[in-house]
């Protein structure tokens, strides 16, 4: 299947594909193509380049990572099986606090 193939966007070009070193594809567009022009075909992209691959698509954006300090991450006990987990630390963040609920997390914690 192509993309093409829908008639609705016959002049869209993929210029490039890269894998980097997190093994993400990342697709090139002519420089006159927004991520806005690709995005409506977020859920068809991934198989057209990677027949068989269900991915996920995301505008490249620029983003950063933060180390936070001092943040419990559990019980504390000797057995270390009272470690929370970055899921359950998320989920909590995202209950309580409104401003982290309304950040588009691409990644969860990993403790240093």
């Amino acid at each position: 299947m192509s993309l093409t193939s829908k008639g609705t966007l016959p002049d869209l070009k993929i210029t490039a594909i890269k894998w980097n070193t997190q093994g993400n594809c990342i697709a090139f567009t002519r420089t006159d193509q927004t991520a806005a022009t690709v995005l409506p075909f977020a859920s068809e992209l991934p198989n057209v380049i990677v027949p068989g691959h269900n991915g996920q698509v995301r505008e490249d954006k620029k983003w950063f990572k933060v180390e936070i300090r001092n943040v419990r991450t559990g019980a504390c006990n000797y057995n270390g099986s009272g470690i929370y987990t970055p899921q359950t630390i998320h989920r909590h963040l995202h209950e309580v606090n409104s401003e982290y609920a309304a950040l588009n997390v691409v990644m969860l914690f990993q403790w240093v």
